[in-house]
Parts: structure tokens; C-alpha cells; sequence
């Protein structure tokens, strides 16, 4: 983030974490013209994903650039897991 004086430059333009989320998945679908077939967990479209070890929604601001991938799903395929007990 672009600080002056440790202060955000530009606080007025800041994203919540749902923009935020939304801009990442749904929203750069719709961007590319593939809303049908990606960007949200709907039956009939591919499923990429990842498993966090923590819920970037809830958690403070600092944590969040600390979290981790624990898991990588592509297209419904499990292709990268860490050592951790997933939810089956």
C-alpha cells in the first residue's frame, strides 16, 4: 500500500475485502467473458480454488499477507496439498 507518514495515500479508493474477493474471481471473469464457465463455485463451471489456513475475511488486516496455501485445486484436481488434514 502507498503511504505517506505511515498513512494510506489514498484512503477513499480503498477496496473492502469483498470488492476485493469479487475483483479476483466473478469479476475477472466476467472481465474475460468466461462468467460461465469460471469465477464462482456453481455447478457445471470448473472448479479452481485454494485452501487457506486462515479466513482472510474475518481475520485483521496485518494477518492477511501471512496466511498460507495449504492446498491448490485446478479444474476439480487436487494439485498441490500441504501437511494438513483436510475436510473430506
Amino acid at each position: 500500500m502507498l503511504t505517506v507518514n505511515s498513512k494510506p495515500s489514498f484512503p477513499d479508493e480503498r477496496l473492502t475485502r469483498e470488492q476485493a474477493l469479487h475483483g479476483m474471481t466473478l469479476g475477472a471473469a466476467c472481465a474475460g467473458y468466461q462468467e460461465d464457465i469460471i469465477g464462482s463455485l456453481t455447478p457445471g463451471k470448473r472448479a479452481d480454488l485454494v485452501v487457506l489456513d486462515k479466513d482472510i475475511m474475518q481475520v485483521p488486516p496485518a494477518e492477511i499477507l501471512n496466511t498460507k496455501v495449504k492446498a491448490t485445486i485446478v479444474d476439480v484436481e487436487l494439485v498441490l496439498r500441504q501437511a494438513v488434514k483436510l475436510v473430506q
